[in-house]
């Protein structure tokens, strides 16, 4: 299955199958809207970011699909906003917590409360992360997600040196946040679901009726208070994925769902700082020793994207696939870096066996009585003269 998927940039002509797509998403991701005529919007903001020349970063947004190339079926799609802020505010609540003291009572007391922040010309954004069910297996998902570093790699004069991704909040299978409804309905004056749908196309209604002033979150009830910052839980694998990266929890919420937001120094996330780049290598037919990459060519709208087996211990070595094929149709200079972290398991199963032997040259049942006799208790240990 993986030999055949390609990463690449959005088309119009991806709109029919982008829409179909969206029909397997619920209530609250607001990047991939059931509505087709915002998502061709999206799809041509797209291709104008694209085809852009950029002397400094703005509100480019950079979409991409993943294809089955065998089918010729679009299977999931992820994007990249160049910097949140431009035009209207990127909103969030904060979340500070104020500590008190009376010396008359030797008490100390601290609570928690909500602050909205407006940032304007903010870090770079991960979003729009979506992937058909029957395909979430085989680390397509956790490629999905990071394959956006190698085209940030790629062009990193077109984004901010920060990076951060909004996780979708704890919503139930009815669509209803308890925390909106308790905290933020009664300032809006709609359901969830209106407002979630309304933020998509102008969020300035946001602007103009949230509370200005900072208001108490620990006098909700505990069950509300357990959903601020909690991750629904389709989404948590996702987040969990980036975690393991380097991306780390933020103290600001979104403003609807109070989903959490993570954020890193692009040079702090992994998968970023060992992208390498290579044009030598050699393409066969069978590995013994493969291990999972991303690799990627092109720029820009011929930017490709696969995930293909190599061998990289010695000489490069790649194993042949269609979706490498595709690849190297823009060109052989290639960027690669490992879909897993590498493991110390993975360098010890790869010592040379010559290696290995010389470990086990002392029978194991000899080194383990040496062992254990050299921790007892000098009137406890054997008389080897006897």
């Amino acid at each position: 299955m993986i030999s055949n998927l390609i990463f690449r940039p959005v088309s119009l002509n991806d709109l029919d199958q982008i829409y179909d797509l969206s029909k397997f998403t619920q209530t609250g991701m607001t990047s991939l809207p059931i509505n087709k005529s915002l998502l061709k919007d999206k799809i041509l903001l797209s291709e104008k970011s694209f085809s852009k020349k950029v002397d400094s970063v703005s509100d480019e947004y950079y979409l991409f699909v993943l294809e089955d190339i065998t089918l010729n079926k679009v299977i999931g799609v992820s994007a990249i906003l160049a910097s949140v802020g431009i035009g209207q505010p990127f909103l969030t609540f904060d979340i500070k917590t104020v500590k008190t003291a009376s010396k008359q009572l030797d008490l100390n007391s601290s609570y928690d409360i909500f602050s909205l922040k407006k940032q304007y010309n903010g870090p770079s954004e991960l979003l729009t992360l979506f992937l058909h069910p029957d395909y979430r297996k085989s680390g397509i998902g956790r490629f999905l997600s990071l394959v956006r570093f190698l085209f940030i790699k790629q062009h990193q004069l077109r984004f901010k040196q920060s990076i951060i991704a909004e996780i979708r909040g704890d919503i139930d299978a009815n669509g209803r946040s308890l925390f909106y409804d308790v905290l933020i309905k009664p300032y809006l004056k709609m359901s969830f679901d209106e407002a979630d749908k309304l933020s998509q196309i102008d969020k300035s209604f946001l602007i103009d009726l949230l509370p200005k002033a900072p208001f108490f979150i620990d006098v909700v009830e505990p069950y509300v208070n357990y959903s601020i910052g909690k991750a629904h839980h389709i989404s948590r694998l996702a987040m969990s994925i980036l975690e393991s990266e380097g991306l780390k929890k933020s103290m600001s919420v979104d403003v609807l769902d109070a989903g959490p937001k993570i954020k890193a120094k692009l040079n702090n996330v992994r998968v970023f700082s060992q992208i390498k780049l290579f044009k030598y290598f050699n393409i066969l037919d069978k590995l013994d020793e493969k291990t999972l990459f991303m690799v990627s060519s092109g720029k820009l709208n011929n930017f490709r994207a696969c995930i293909a087996q190599l061998d990289d211990y010695a000489k490069l070595a790649i194993l042949d696939s269609p979706s490498f094929r595709e690849c190297l149709k823009q060109g052989n200079q290639l960027s690669y870096v490992r879909l897993y972290p590498k493991s110390r398991q993975s360098i010890f199963y790869k010592m040379n066996l010559s290696t290995q032997k010389k470990l086990f040259k002392t029978p194991f049942l000899k080194e383990f009585s040496l062992w254990y006799q050299e921790r007892l208790p000098s009137h406890q240990k054997l008389d080897k003269h006897k």
